[in-house]
Formats: C-alpha cells, structure tokens, sequence
C-alpha cells in the first residue's frame, strides 16, 4: 500500500490539497508549494517503509546489527545538533 500511495501523493497531490485546503486565504500558490512538499514526503515515505521491511528482515536472520549500522551516521549529526539547540544560550 506504500507505493501506490506515494504514487498517487506525488501525481494527484495537487487534487488531493485542493481539495482539501484550497478555500479561503489559501490560494492555488500555495497548493502548489503544499503539492512538492507532499511528493517530497512521498519519498521519503517508501524509504520509511523499505527500512521497517529490510530490518524485520534482519532480525528474523538473527542479524540484528546490520540495521543499526547505517542508522549511526545519520543518528550522530543529529544527537550532536539536538543537544546544540537545547544547550542554553551564553
């Protein structure tokens, strides 16, 4: 269900925020901006779902490192950021 919902976020998303939203002060501008904010989520909504595919993968090899492993460069930045931007101000 993942990849035709992705598919149909990215070809009719448009319709899809029109129809939903477009009234009011929110114009066929900002559709269209709310439109490739949708088809860029719709990617990274397949590699959400591929990552929960592949890991229950793993583990059901007993393999359980192998899904952490990439998970630590992205995991470092971002812990390193996070506690940058909660450290008060000096």
């Amino acid at each position: 269900m993942v990849l035709p919902s992705a598919v149909a976020f990215i070809l009719f998303g448009d319709w899809i925020v029109a129809l939903l939203f477009q009234r009011g002060d929110f114009l066929a501008e900002d559709t269209a901006i709310i439109h490739g904010t949708l088809a860029a989520y719709s990617v990274g909504l397949l590699a959400a779902a591929s990552v929960k595919l592949f890991a229950s993968g793993f583990h059901a090899m007993l393999d359980t490192r192998t899904p952490v492993t990439p998970g630590h460069p992205c995991a470092t930045p971002s812990s390193a950021s996070w506690s940058r931007w909660r450290s008060p101000h000096r």
